[in-house]
């Protein structure tokens, strides 16, 4: 009787490598950093700080960066350089707060916000896979930070070393957390803990994390998330190492409207699978395949069915699957091979970089109304992305900054009253800094048309292996059922 191929020895269960490290450091680099300024008497560097606590970092770069320039500060200078560097990390600039703090290295000033920023460009590194110079930054903290900004330090530390294969040391570094109190204040801590203990291969300490924040009871939005993020950690967790009925009870958690709930119908499935009830896993992985192949659970879905259907010894039903599932997955590859030469030639590239970001039900409609169908289905996962959004974002930015510049270059070519060396001061600052910004706005457009190649790519590459996949699953059922008939 022909035996199809177990299509779990051909996939990788949704591996928790870097795309699952850590929820912090995974995390928008744009968050909100929390810092104790003290007393500050000028009302500028005030509301420089106000722009930083509101998150509306650009505004406060602007503001500071013009006031660093033109106007002496005194001996608040080094607040200036430090909210500066503060408002650089946030905007998602860490080779500019780099600069920065190198500057106060060498100054006792505020070191407790020194060691904040330090540990903030530590983290912006690590997103970036800088190993090195996230190690670096760490090592520029100087004495104990508070208990929080400790434990996180550690944290950001103990996953360097991991990637650098020092796992004896990481766990030292580990081993001496303490995560007393409040659940909800340490969910976000426990999670990037468990997925250090992962790397050490300590799966009981792990599971001990995500089982205390799937009990976590909240109805925050960041929680939530960071609690459906756990139950599915856990659940391919335990699916590896072939514990399917505890998998499955993780998984059946995740909420169903969730952002989530596609790797856990596609988790659901393997469990059922791994309990031989392949009827409830065709189910669970129909559900998936409903949402079309740019999706990359539904991806995967597309041939576990099949899989299924063979396990089930309908070898015939599943023979038809795997030739329907190749030539969806061709007439894909074709859609993307095209897609791909359209943003290269900066036809697709012009409406992404004038639509912007796909974030509700209305930019979806406005899209639909310019790219083709099929297409779109394919370029969402980029334009949901962080990383686009960002940059389109600083894109934009940049766009208004020039506006500015421009605006402060007509204004001073108009101005009457002024003296002729302050016009040619003035007016050659602000032609560098017209440069920059055009500079700055030119490398963005590169930097998104690049991005979106490569999310493209790494599509069009899924796609190609799984019709490989899907080929090889036929030619070893054909083979089995040829030596069948002919014993």
């Amino acid at each position: 009787m022909p035996r199809a191929t177990d299509w779990r020895s051909m996939t990788k269960l949704v591996p928790l490598g870097l795309a699952l490290l850590f929820a912090a450091l995974s995390a928008p680099s744009r968050a909100a950093i929390e810092i104790e300024w003290g007393n500050v008497d000028d009302p500028r560097l005030r509301e420089a700080i106000y722009d930083l606590n509101q998150e509306d970092y650009f505004a406060g770069i602007v503001r500071l960066v013009t006031n660093r320039n033109f106007v002496n500060l005194g001996p608040e200078r080094d607040t200036v350089d430090l909210l500066l560097a503060a408002l650089y990390l946030g905007y998602g600039m860490p080779d500019s707060a780099k600069e920065l703090l190198s500057e106060q290295l060498d100054k006792n000033s505020r070191t407790d916000v020194q060691n904040l920023l330090w540990l903030q460009l530590a983290k912006a590194r690590y997103q970036r896979g800088q190993v090195e110079d996230a190690a670096t930054a760490l090592g520029q903290i100087r004495g104990k930070m508070i208990k929080d900004s400790e434990i996180e330090r550690r944290l950001v530390y103990a996953m360097v070393l991991i990637q650098q294969n020092q796992t004896k040391k990481a766990a030292e570094v580990l081993s001496v957390i303490d995560l007393k109190g409040n659940i909800n204040s340490t969910a976000f801590i426990r999670y990037n803990l468990a997925v250090a203990l992962l790397k050490l291969n300590r799966f009981g300490e792990a599971m001990e994390q995500f089982k205390q924040i799937s009990e976590m009871n909240t109805a925050q939005k960041d929680l939530l998330a960071l609690k459906d993020q756990a139950l599915i950690a856990a659940g391919f967790t335990l699916l590896r190492n072939k514990d399917p009925n505890q998998a499955k009870t993780y998984l059946e958690q995740v909420r169903s409207d969730g952002v989530l709930n596609g790797k856990a119908y596609l988790g659901l499935g393997w469990a059922y699978s791994m309990m031989d009830k392949n009827k409830l896993a065709i189910a669970a992985w129909t559900e998936l395949e409903k949402r079309g192949i740019s999706d990359p659970t539904a991806l995967e879905a597309t041939l576990a069915i099949p899989y299924a259907y063979s396990k089930l010894q309908a070898y015939r039903q599943a023979v038809t699957i795997y030739e329907g599932a190749v030539t969806k997955l061709q007439d894909a590859s074709k859609t993307l091979d095209g897609l791909i030469s359209s943003v290269k030639s900066g036809k697709t590239t012009d409406v992404i970089l004038r639509q912007g970001p796909m974030t509700n039900a209305n930019s979806m409609a406005e899209y639909r109304r310019v790219v083709d169908a099929e297409e779109l289905s394919f370029l969402v996962p980029v334009l949901i992305s962080f990383e686009f959004q960002e940059a389109h974002r600083n894109y934009l930015d940049m766009q208004t900054l020039g506006k500015k510049v421009q605006q402060w270059i007509t204004a001073l070519e108009r101005a009457k009253n002024v003296s002729p060396s302050f016009r040619e001061s003035y007016m050659g600052r602000l032609v560098k800094h017209q440069t920059e910004v055009n500079n700055a706005t030119k490398d963005l457009e590169k930097y998104i048309k690049r991005l979106t190649i490569h999310q493209l790519n790494v599509q069009e590459n899924r796609v190609n292996n799984y019709i490989a996949q899907a080929r090889f699953s036929m030619a070893q059922i054909y083979d089995q059922a040829a030596r069948s008939s002919g014993e």
